[in-house]
């Protein structure tokens, strides 16, 4: 089945220059902001380092490298790939790596998440964080499913909860017809059942902030062959 592609409009507002600049600043500048940031990096690294025989990860989208800063400062062994449509975000990243001294681990790739340009079974992981609410249900599985196809292992994915505090926050505002882009949250059970439908099996959920938060993560394995335990310890 054909999927409708992600909007142009949403994609020119990403590669502009000036958002580039102001990524990191508009977002994770405010206590809330910060905490959420640091909440997300958190789950992704404990994951990412307890889960064994990890060593090449791909980052989708990557932004402006936050992902890649908090992980490969703590775990000089592990590679990462971001990719990104913004090849504004990309250099931003690029040199707060350079600054940090930790650009050798860490390659980027301009191109669109749609059609990775990667042969199958490319990394261990993919995390794609930020992104799904911005994604129609039939994009968003096939996004899911192309991260599937280019990793050995497991996919991470972020989702965004309606029935969480913010959540229903969100709603009430869009009532007031102040929306920019659409937005399609989703519930855990049917994220699951996504995930599912792209391949992935044995989930785990990690929430930040329980139900007030709405950004939750779901942890999909791929490879049978992998031990149970290395995925499921992680939500202990």
């Amino acid at each position: 089945m054909e999927t409708n592609p992600i909007p142009d409009e949403q994609k020119q507002l990403y590669r502009n220059p000036t958002v580039a600049a102001n990524y990191d600043k508009l977002r994770f500048s405010s206590f809330v902001g910060r905490f959420i940031g640091r909440s997300e990096t958190r789950i992704v690294l404990e994951f990412l380092t307890r889960a064994k025989d990890l060593h090449t990860v791909l980052d989708a989208p990557c932004g402006t490298a936050r992902l890649e800063k908090a992980v490969v400062c703590r775990n000089s062994k592990m590679k990462f790939v971001g990719i990104d449509v913004s090849v504004n975000q990309i250099q931003f990243g690029r040199l707060k790596l350079e600054d940090a001294h930790l650009h050798k681990q860490v390659e980027f790739v301009n191109c669109d998440i749609e059609q990775l340009p990667f042969r199958d079974g490319s990394f261990d992981a993919a995390v794609c964080m930020r992104l799904t609410g911005h994604l129609a249900p039939d994009l968003r599985v096939s996004i899911i499913r192309e991260l599937a196809r280019a990793v050995r292992k497991f996919v991470i994915v972020e989702y965004h909860d309606p029935t969480s505090a913010k959540g229903v926050w969100r709603a009430l505002v869009a009532l007031t017809g102040w929306k920019r882009f659409p937005w399609f949250p989703l519930d855990a059970p049917h994220a699951l059942r996504e995930m599912r439908d792209a391949g992935l099996h044995d989930f785990a959920i990690m929430r930040i902030l329980g139900r007030i938060a709405e950004s939750y993560f779901v942890f999909g394995r791929k490879d049978e062959s992998i031990q149970e335990e290395h995925i499921m310890r992680v939500s202990e």
